[in-house]
């Protein structure tokens, strides 16, 4: 059985790597300010996506646990640059 080259594991070190900071600066610059029309979640990480303004949002590395409360109608501000999500419910 051959070995597994050391520089071929630093190399996909290196590329899982940058792709999780690619991840957390694409959810860092979301910006959003309106209603929940749709949530959906991915299975089997239950990875939400949210759609706000017609537009769709992935969280993979924010607060999930935040989006499993939420409802379609609830409002939802997320400011570029921040990391936090607000959520505001729905008067009942």
């Amino acid at each position: 059985m051959k070995r597994i080259k050391p520089y071929v594991i630093a190399s996909i070190f290196i590329i899982i790597i940058g792709l999780v900071v690619r991840g957390h600066l694409v959810e860092k610059n979301y910006e959003f300010n309106g209603l929940i029309q749709k949530i959906t979640y991915e299975e089997p990480k239950h990875t939400p996506t949210i759609k706000v303004n017609g537009e769709y949002y992935t969280f993979v590395y924010n607060n999930r646990t935040l989006l499993d409360s939420v409802k379609v109608g609830d409002r939802a501000v997320k400011l570029q640059g921040e990391n936090e999500i607000q959520v505001f419910s729905k008067k009942k």
